[in-house]
């Protein structure tokens, strides 16, 4: 069975239409059906998820992160003030998961303001 494209909910899109400093993390599992996509790949698949266009938000990828079954790719959409000097600090940034799963993918959001409450 195929995986089907995840819905985008009402929050995930205000956050993208705001065109603000955004944190996208993609799980890839190594049983999802986009699980032979090529590094260079996964950003634009992403992209393609959210509804935006890579070279417009200017998507940069910040990590690739390899575990038994999962690799975990982090970028950042219409950042333009990274500071690869400043990076290990704490950003109060939105973070979208898009999860691509087996059978079902989702997409989520995570804002400091939903841990600070």
């Amino acid at each position: 069975m195929e995986s089907q494209e995840p819905s985008i909910d009402g929050r995930v899109a205000d956050v993208l239409e705001s065109r603000k400093p955004t944190r996208i993390a993609v799980f890839l599992r190594a049983n999802s059906p986009f699980s032979s996509l090529q590094r260079d790949d996964v950003v634009p698949r992403a992209c393609s998820t959210l509804g935006i266009d890579p070279s417009e938000s200017r998507a940069k990828l910040m990590t690739v992160w390899k575990v038994q079954r999962l690799t975990i790719f982090t970028f950042d959409v219409w950042y333009d003030d990274y500071d690869w000097a400043t990076a290990h600090r704490k950003v109060n940034l939105p973070v979208i998961l898009v999860d691509y799963g087996k059978r079902l993918s989702c997409v989520k959001i995570r804002t400091y303001k939903c841990h600070a409450q």
